[in-house]
């Protein structure tokens, strides 16, 4: 089994040559660590074999996810004046 790291290989682009070199030589091929970023290269691989998953990554990746989300704003329950919306009042 190859293993390729998205996130250390070049990319998208790096973890694609990987799989060519795990093709060419009959291997399957194994993402190493965090499943969401490879997930769409991984659905393009010829030779994708696994994922390597592990519990504490996802609640990291949650942490992470959870400090950049910001409140929406509310809706508005009623659309602006066209007076209003051009300055004039």
């Amino acid at each position: 089994m190859l293993q390729a790291d998205a996130t250390r290989c070049l990319g998208y682009t790096g973890y694609l040559l990987a799989d060519a070199l795990a093709h060419a030589a009959n291997l399957p091929l194994s993402s190493h660590c965090a499943p969401p970023p490879h997930l769409p290269v991984a659905c393009a691989s010829l030779c994708q074999g696994r994922m390597e998953w592990f519990h504490d990554h996802v609640r990291i990746e949650k942490m992470r996810s959870m400090a950049h989300r910001r409140p929406m704003p509310p809706a508005r329950s009623r659309p602006i004046s066209r007076a209003r919306a051009s300055g004039s009042r």
